[in-house]
């Protein structure tokens, strides 16, 4: 019984662990109709451009929001907002003592942006 027991809580213990040696990046998607648009994704630290869509930008996992700005030529700019929500592994690392959590917290591993598809549609084309 005492074997179980243990075998029982290594396992919990290692599935609790997985974000600390899990993706400390999430791919996020960006489609724009029309395509072709450039995009400056920030998150208050630190900006990445995304050249052209459609495409996909890597980008730390953090607890701070995410604004995704798009230009094209002719149009308005179009924007969104990327809330980060906490992944459903960190709750088992605060089951499991809490430091796992603590790690996860701080570098961002414990957070993922929803969505990670973004489709953000240009209005009409601007008239001179």
């Amino acid at each position: 019984m005492k074997q179980h027991i243990t075998s029982i809580t290594l396992l919990l213990a290692l599935s609790a662990c997985a974000t600390i040696t899990g993706e400390k990046e999430q791919d996020i998607s960006i489609t724009t109709n029309p395509a072709g648009a450039q995009c400056i994704l920030t998150n208050g630290q630190e900006s990445w451009t995304l050249e052209k869509t459609p495409g996909t930008v890597a980008i730390p996992r953090a607890f701070q929001t995410l604004t995704v700005k798009c230009t094209l030529a002719g149009y308005q700019p179009v924007s969104a907002k990327l809330e980060p929500k906490t992944r459903g592994r960190a709750y088992g690392n605060l089951a499991l003592g809490g430091i796992p959590a603590v790690v996860d917290a701080g570098t961002g591993a414990g957070y993922a942006y929803e969505p990670d598809t973004v489709s953000l549609p240009f209005s009409a084309p601007l008239h001179p």
